[in-house]
């Protein structure tokens, strides 16, 4: 008969037994469960990765249906590159006829009035012009942006493509030139009418402290360049002599081309009325000329969107009048103060 230790034994060894039995079961479970969740994560990963895939095939099948759908409404892309070109080709012959055309034929007025001074003619050619250039412009990015956005990998169309393109830029150029010839023209004229004017003889001996009709003509020959300043601009800035005025403004550089051409233009016509009034015989009229023609050229141009970049050119300029202010005080007014100070007159009553 087994003794109470041996049976006490026997029972702890089988708790351990089930012990190491639940023990182990558990472990399987947690593996069990484990390779569930593996399973899971592995299923769900290949459904995205199939939706993806699908989506993909799906986006990829809708891209060449749309390609073929563009195909389709262009059979041909060489008939319809050729297509393009042979309308442009004459859609911008106008632009031949407008840069030859006599400003003369544009209206009744004549291109130059008798005096060399340039009648609304010119200004209106150069109008129609600036009209035709910006249309151009606008023309020369769109049709680039359309070409670009439809490409082709036939070396035929492709060269088509850059003949349209080259096209419009030379048409653009032509309008270019063509509006910097006729300010060329204009400006010849209005320099012309000075030696041409007829009254300079007599003008030049009296003097007379008028408005010069010259200074009129500068004045709204450069008031119509500003009011056109986008499109002249780019011209000035294509054709000009390459200089550039520069502004500063509160720490800043601004470069504006037609801002220099402007200051070159009064430029000379400061020189013309300074040459003029030289020949003054009277030299308090030749003081009151240049005042009055240098003040109105500063009104005028305070007016125009220049009034922007030209702040050094006016600040000079308001200089020079107050010179030509205090010359004149000195030349004609301290002489008359000066002898009434020093010898007044005596006035005498009715008994003396």
């Amino acid at each position: 008969m087994p003794s109470i230790w041996e049976e006490e034994e026997e029972e702890e060894e089988e708790e351990e037994e089930d012990e190491e039995e639940e023990e182990e079961e558990e472990e399987e479970e947690e593996e069990e469960e484990e390779e569930e969740e593996e399973e899971e994560e592995e299923e769900w990963f290949f459904r995205k990765s199939e939706r993806e895939l699908s989506n993909s095939r799906k986006k990829q099948i809708q891209k060449q249906e749309k390609a073929e759908e563009v195909e389709s409404c262009i059979p041909d892309q060489f008939q319809f590159a050729r297509f393009i070109q042979e309308t442009m080709l004459r859609m911008l012959a106008f632009v031949d006829f407008l840069v030859a055309l006599d400003p003369n034929t544009i209206c009744e007025f004549s291109v130059a009035n008798g005096s060399g001074v340039p009648a609304p003619a010119l200004y209106q050619k150069i109008s129609i012009l600036l009209r035709v250039l910006d249309a151009l412009s606008n023309a020369c990015f769109e049709v680039e942006v359309l070409l670009l956005s439809m490409p082709s990998e036939i070396e035929e169309v492709k060269r088509i493509r850059g003949e349209i393109i080259n096209l419009l830029y030379a048409k653009d150029n032509k309008a270019t030139e063509a509006v910097w010839g006729t300010m060329e023209e204009i400006w010849a004229l209005i320099m012309d009418s000075m030696e041409e004017d007829g009254q300079d003889s007599v003008m030049t001996t009296q003097g007379s402290s008028d408005i010069h009709k010259l200074t009129l003509s500068v004045t709204d020959h450069i008031r119509y360049l500003w009011a056109n300043y986008w499109s002249v601009t780019s011209v000035v800035f294509c054709l000009g002599n390459g200089k550039q005025h520069v502004t500063e403004t509160a720490g800043n550089t601004i470069t504006n081309p037609l801002a220099n051409l402007t200051t070159e233009m009064v430029s000379c016509l400061d020189e013309k009325l300074a040459e003029m009034s030289q020949s003054f015989a009277d030299q308090g009229i030749k003081y009151l000329f240049l005042i009055n023609n240098s003040t109105y050229i500063l009104q005028e141009l305070q007016t125009t969107y220049g009034s922007n970049f030209l702040h050094s050119y006016f600040a000079a300029l308001d200089r020079r009048i107050e010179d030509y202010i205090q010359a004149y005080l000195k030349l004609c007014w301290v002489p008359v103060l000066s002898e009434n100070l020093y010898h007044p007159k005596v006035v005498e009553g009715p008994g003396s």
